[in-house]
């Protein structure tokens, strides 16, 4: 009855019988319960005392286990991970995201002090080898390089055929320029140019190949593939002009003004590796490369900043660009003429294109021999141009205009063909943007008798050719003279129309 009335649970009252342990009834002689409640609470107080001690130990052991983990993990596994990242941004030529290498060793930020001494020499190692990759990268292009690593292969003597647009690009007058400079002036002037023109050819995905002296050679479509190359070729020339335009260099005896030419070619080409065996270049073959630097030339001639090609032209999506044809020409060495353009620079866009279009015209008379309409048109664009800046002069408008002037006084032969043959490469010279404002013709020249400008005409015809081929605004070219031509004594280029200079005591001149 008392542990019937107690609080005591089962486990806690221990029974006993005697004689028998089952304490079955009939099997029984006397039975006793026992209260073990103390025991039972105090083998409960142990048991629950050695769980925490364990739960204890078992964190002092992560605890110590995760500050082992974490620092084998700053000294060894973070700066591996690190250098796989740079290894594989280093595999694909991305060397702008690597740090920098006057940075110290410092990788996840661990200093070197705390990376494992055989960590540190890998580190040193791949230091010297990114450096190296790095300087490597500036003299070789890298996306041949990136081609080479991302194929698996190893560069060989080789060249395919492939349609690209090439830009040859340079300073105008730039040794006239240099001429009192000291090298170091020379090296800072070429370095402050040629790196904005790098810039942007960069920013427009074409390839900078090499520089030679002044010039800057790049390619677009090779040698990777590039949609609109063309357009993106002619855009990088009018962006160079943007980036250059009003750049004066300060030199130590004067300031030296910067004017760029750009030429722009498109067509079929070989590019490749070209050289020995044991050094080569990824370089370019073909016509179109002597073309395109005809045609940066050209513009000293026709005092033009960017000249393109027909080829340029005739492509579908350069549409939204204006081009005016400057002239046909066919370059020394070659008999097949091709059409001139120059890439105009769009200060007005709706005026830009009226004019384009209105020099298109007026060359389409001119080819067609329709001379005096010809020079209307040409006269039209050349206000037009040059009244947008004070001082200016438009060359390709003048220059057709004084050849209809001259056409309209003596016409052409009958196979007279509309083409310039070259008899000179470079057309070097004083700036054709300094070159003087068109005068009014000569009175003298009203009283010329007909029958004497009829005697000139067979000269004129034959040397006008030549006398804008070979003549520069630095000077005069003198034609050859034939028997009975003595009232004529040079064919004086003078950048804006012909003047036929008659004996000097006379003073006249025939316009």
């Amino acid at each position: 009855a008392k542990f019937a009335n107690s609080s005591l649970r089962n486990e806690e009252v221990l029974q006993l019988c005697h004689p028998s342990t089952e304490c079955a009834i009939g099997l029984i002689q006397s039975a006793a319960l026992i209260d073990q409640s103390d025991d039972y609470r105090a083998n409960g107080a142990w048991s629950l005392l050695t769980t925490v001690i364990v739960i204890g130990l078992l964190l002092l052991y992560i605890y110590i286990l995760n500050m082992k983990i974490s620092k084998f993990s700053k000294t060894l596994l973070q700066p591996l991970r690190s250098l796989l990242d740079d290894m594989v941004v280093l595999s694909s030529l991305e060397l702008a995201d690597i740090d920098d290498e006057n940075l110290p060793i410092d990788i996840a930020g661990v200093s070197a002090t705390n990376v494992a001494e055989e960590l540190h020499h890998l580190q040193d190692s791949f230091k010297t080898m990114r450096n190296a990759i790095r300087s490597w990268s500036k003299y070789v292009p890298p996306a041949i390089v990136s081609r080479l690593f991302s194929a698996g292969l190893e560069a060989k003597i080789g060249v395919v055929k492939t349609k690209a647009t090439i830009l040859f690009c340079d300073i105008n007058g730039f040794e006239a320029s240099c001429k009192d400079l000291s090298p170091a002036e020379v090296l800072d002037l070429l370095s402050i140019v040629t790196g904005r023109i790098a810039d942007v050819i960069h920013r427009n995905e074409g390839t900078l190949l090499e520089f030679i002296g002044d010039e800057v050679l790049a390619v677009f479509n090779a040698p990777r593939p590039q949609e609109r190359h063309v357009y993106f070729a002619v855009v990088t020339a009018l962006q160079i002009h943007a980036a250059t335009k009003g750049l004066t260099y300060h030199a130590r005896v004067r300031d030296i003004p910067i004017q760029c030419r750009c030429g722009v070619h498109s067509g079929p080409i070989f590019a490749g590796n070209i050289g020995s065996h044991k050094r080569m270049k990824y370089g370019l073959l073909g016509d179109g490369i002597n073309l395109t630097a005809r045609l940066k030339g050209l513009n000293s001639r026709y005092n033009t900043l960017t000249l393109v090609s027909e080829h340029v032209v005739s492509e579908d999506h350069v549409d939204r660009l204006l081009f005016r044809p400057v002239d046909a020409v066919a370059v020394k060495g070659k008999n097949k003429p091709t059409v001139v353009y120059e890439a105009m620079m769009p200060h007005c866009a709706h005026k830009a294109r009226t004019v384009s279009l209105r020099h298109s015209e007026g060359f389409k008379l001119y080819q067609q021999q329709q001379f005096l309409e010809a020079r209307e048109a040409f006269g039209e664009v050349a206000q037009a141009l040059e009244a947008h800046t004070a001082g200016s002069y438009d060359g390709p408008s003048r220059l057709l205009a004084s050849r209809c002037d001259g056409y309209i006084k003596c016409p052409p032969p009958p196979d007279w063909d509309g083409v310039d043959r070259l008899v000179k490469k470079s057309f070097e010279g004083v700036r054709l943007s300094d070159a003087p404002a068109p005068e009014s013709s000569d009175p003298t020249a009203e009283a010329v008798e007909p029958t004497e400008v009829s005697s000139t005409c067979g000269t004129l015809a034959k040397q006008l050719t030549f006398s804008e081929a070979d003549a520069n605004t630095s000077g005069s070219a003198d034609g050859t003279l034939q028997e009975g031509d003595e009232p004529i004594k040079a064919m004086v280029w003078d950048a804006d129309h012909f003047r036929v200079s008659g004996d000097s005591s006379a003073g006249a001149a025939t316009q």
